[in-house]
């Protein structure tokens, strides 16, 4: 091998085996996309443990040409969100403090809730408890300056008390 050969063959070595070797050396690895038929993020396994999958993207096996194309995402473990939007779940157990729905199903069978009289409660008219509620707050009122009866201070309403003299 002549040097010039040797001058372009052992950099494109170093190249090859530094760009095999990068993502072995480091446990960071950042790119703006990732693109790939499916992704499976796996747990630390202790030695002699079999790995276990933790999270797995992937797309549903279409039978036919004629479905849509689908994805799944599979969590074995606890799902954290502040916010999501679903056009459907399904899951073996869910745990909720609250639910607030539309519509609610069981076997794909709409329930309606049901309205039971509370024992020593009496029933209320709708259009009588928005009076009463209507009653029950004071009255925003304009004062000179524009602004509403519950931004004035104490002393400037029409029903503050003055101080008693002394």
């Amino acid at each position: 091998m002549t040097e010039r050969e040797r001058w372009i063959v052992y950099p494109l070595l170093f190249l090859a085996l530094g760009a095999a070797l990068r993502d072995k050396l480091s446990e960071h690895t950042e790119t703006r996309r990732l693109e790939c038929q499916e992704l499976i993020v796996f747990g630390e396994d202790g030695p002699g443990q079999p790995r276990v999958p933790l999270v797995e993207i992937s797309g549903i096996k279409r039978d036919s040409a004629d479905q849509p194309h689908l994805g799944q995402l599979i969590v074995n473990g606890l799902v954290q969100a502040n916010e999501m939007h679903a056009g459907g779940i399904q899951a073996q157990d869910i745990q909720a403090a609250r639910v607030n729905a539309d519509n609610y199903f069981f076997h794909r069978i709409p329930l309606s809730p049901v309205m039971r009289a509370v024992p020593g409660a009496s029933a209320v008219d709708p259009a009588q408890l928005q009076q009463l509620q209507q009653q029950t707050q004071p009255p925003a009122t304009k004062t000179d300056e524009g602004t509403t009866g519950d931004d004035a201070s104490p002393d400037e309403g029409d029903d503050a008390k003055a101080p008693p003299a002394e």
